[in-house]
């Protein structure tokens, strides 16, 4: 389609030009003398006509009031105006019905190296470009002036200025005929960049290059403000320059905005916004992105970016409490006692058999000896369950023996070994050779989770404190049982 277009043109031309290098501004692009095209019909029903081109009958002059000037720059506006004075005495123009004595007048730009510019080449992109057309009529004179703007890209062109009129036939049964008269020059456009240095525009006003100021950078023939994401920190940049830190969301910034406290923008980001600031390694989002992040609480690891703090070894948090999930203690960390029940990692991990808050629960499959040392039930397990609850109620039978017994020293010491083993059970930072100690003496407290039956059967909470509340009724029936037989004995 772009060599047809061309070609229809040349063809075109070369029907109504007889010869080209004959005549006005189609020799001489700068030729300052008008051509006119007379079209004339031969009946009504003639929506055709003949044109014939020649220079403008005396009587018409087609004139630039404010040509284009020598030097044009891409994409720089320019005022253009031009005119035609009629000698209606020669030339009787007259207004076709309704319209204006000119119903038609504007400017075409024509590549050069494209063909022939005349009145009758469209408006095509990569052919020639049209202003707007205008309209008008003539004052009592004869004259009219018509004010345009040409903005043009970088290419050489023949520029002309069209003017439409019409006058009647001397047959009035015939259609009126028409000229289109033109005036010519031309124009090389050049780059911005050939004219003024990067960073600058060519003033048409002054001629001179002027830098762009502060918030802008040159982008074709103007000075465009910085985008988002951007700013312009001094004038006469050739382009903005990326907030690589901070962000702006404003058009024109002169400076970038700072990431708020403990925050950092991710490498790759656009900086349009504060949502984009992270955290930064050893900081968490406590108020939500966006917003300065705290520093990593104790006992807790803080990855950064946006996700949760998670507990370090020995370390214990509730992975269920979530900031999503509206809990307040989603960023508390508590010490395990022992340490070693907490593992930690981002998985919130208990120690092997641990489970449950603080991990001092006891999972499925495993059983508890003093509250302290954690056992895997199976055929092993179960047997050590079992042999330690009867070694558990051996020792709790002969304290029980020794206790109704009348000895004032072993009440004393029984009750020492029992008030320890209470304050044992508080959870303090415990040496761990005190721990061994303490589990010991805590058998002394009778009591039930002492070795957990939990590979036998079921053991729940609720079974523990029923079967605790009984004990002492389970022991005097014993002793009930006992005293009897001994005095029989």
């Amino acid at each position: 389609m772009s060599f047809r277009i061309p070609l229809l043109l040349c063809l075109f031309v070369s029907l109504i030009i007889p010869d080209v290098s004959a005549v006005c501004y189609l020799e001489d692009a700068n030729a300052d003398c008008e051509v006119c095209w007379r079209t004339s019909y031969s009946s009504a029903e003639d929506k055709i006509g003949v044109t014939a081109l020649a220079e403008c009958p005396d009587g018409v002059v087609a004139k630039w009031e404010l040509p284009l000037p020598e030097l044009m720059v891409e994409m720089v506006p320019y005022p253009v105006n031009f005119s035609i004075a009629i000698d209606r005495n020669v030339i009787p123009a007259t207004p076709k019905g309704s319209d204006s004595i000119v119903p038609h007048a504007n400017i075409h730009s024509c590549i050069a190296s494209r063909g022939a510019c005349t009145p009758f080449v469209a408006n095509s992109p990569g052919l020639a470009t049209h202003t707007p057309a205008l309209k008008g009529d003539l004052d009592h004179t004869g004259y009219v002036m018509f004010s345009t703007t040409v903005q043009l890209v970088e290419e050489q062109y023949t520029i002309i200025a069209h003017i439409r009129f019409f006058i009647p036939n001397a047959d009035p049964t015939l259609p009126m005929t028409k000229y289109d008269a033109a005036i010519g020059i031309s124009r090389v456009i050049q780059p911005q960049t050939a004219l003024c240095a990067p960073g600058s525009v060519y003033d048409v006003a002054t001629e001179e290059c002027k830098l762009c100021p502060r918030g802008t950078h040159q982008l074709g023939s103007t000075c465009a403000p910085c985008q988002p994401g951007t700013f312009g920190p001094q004038i006469g940049l050739a382009q903005c320059v990326p907030c690589t830190k901070g962000f702006t969301n404003e058009t024109g910034a002169l400076k970038c905005e700072q990431c708020p406290s403990n925050t950092q923008r991710p490498a790759g980001t656009p900086g349009l916004t504060v949502l984009e600031c992270e955290c930064v390694f050893g900081s968490y989002a406590k108020e939500g992105a966006g917003h300065a992040c705290e520093l990593c609480p104790t006992g807790a690891w803080c990855e950064g970016g946006l996700e949760r703090p998670v507990p370090l070894s020995g370390y214990w948090a509730d992975k269920e409490c979530t900031k999503e999930g509206g809990c307040e203690g989603w960023d508390v960390f508590m010490e395990c006692h022992p340490p070693s029940d907490c593992l930690g990692t981002a998985d919130f991990l208990c120690q092997q058999g641990h489970t449950g808050r603080m991990c001092r629960s006891v999972e499925d499959g495993y059983f508890v000896v003093g509250g302290q040392f954690w056992a895997k039930c199976g055929p092993q397990g179960v047997l050590i369950n079992v042999l330690g609850i009867l070694a558990v109620i051996v020792v709790w039978v002969g304290i029980n023996a020794i206790a109704s017994g009348d000895y004032d020293a072993l009440d004393t010491a029984l009750l020492y070994v029992q008030i320890t083993g209470m304050v044992a059970s508080y959870g303090m930072k415990w040496h761990s050779r005190v721990d061994a100690v303490n589990t010991v003496l805590g058998v002394a407290n009778f009591d039930v989770d002492f070795v957990t039956p939990m590979c036998i059967g079921e053991w729940t909470p609720v079974h523990a404190f029923y079967t605790q509340l009984i004990l002492p009724f389970i022991f005097a029936a014993c002793v009930a049982t006992y005293l009897p037989i001994s005095h029989v004995i």
